[in-house]
């Protein structure tokens, strides 16, 4: 389908990964909120492009539990649907590794707490593994889930 072809090739998955692209991640990263927000804005630069070993700047922001440069990257409308290799979107990583505040954000931009990974989990599995994981986010994202 010619559409399809179109989608496809202007999608940020298929996009060349660039210098400013590695840069993004390295500030992400480092937790580098000013620098984060200088590359952001530039030229063919995505925050859910894939690097060669399947990571993204947003991905690894919520892993790492970088909410700044969460933040910054949600403010430049980055996707928080994309996937990475493993089917995970930012939401999956946050609850994975216990960082409450990235969960926050991202279901406040509405993030899917429903999107199922490679494995078939959602975000709510990965919380739940968790004994030390805030009840409010398990909540949160309980809330999320039932209101659909």
């Amino acid at each position: 389908n010619k559409n399809l072809l179109a989608y496809i090739s202007k999608s940020e998955f298929w996009t060349e990964w660039t210098k400013n692209d590695e840069r993004l991640l390295r500030a992400v990263e480092l937790g580098d909120v000013e620098r984060t927000l200088s590359i952001i804005g530039k030229r063919n630069v995505a925050a859910s492009k894939l690097d060669s070993d399947g990571t993204s700047a947003l991905h690894l922001a919520a892993s790492l539990g970088k909410v700044d440069c969460l933040d910054v990257m949600l403010s430049h409308g980055a996707d928080v649907t994309a996937i990475d290799t493993s089917g995970r979107t930012p939401l999956h990583l946050a609850a994975k590794h216990k960082r409450t505040d990235c969960v926050h954000r991202l279901l406040q931009h509405k993030c899917p707490a429903d999107k199922v990974d490679h494995t078939g989990k959602t975000a709510l599995h990965y919380a739940g593994k968790f004994k030390h994981f805030r009840q409010n986010s398990i909540f949160s994202l309980t809330q999320i889930k039932n209101s659909k």
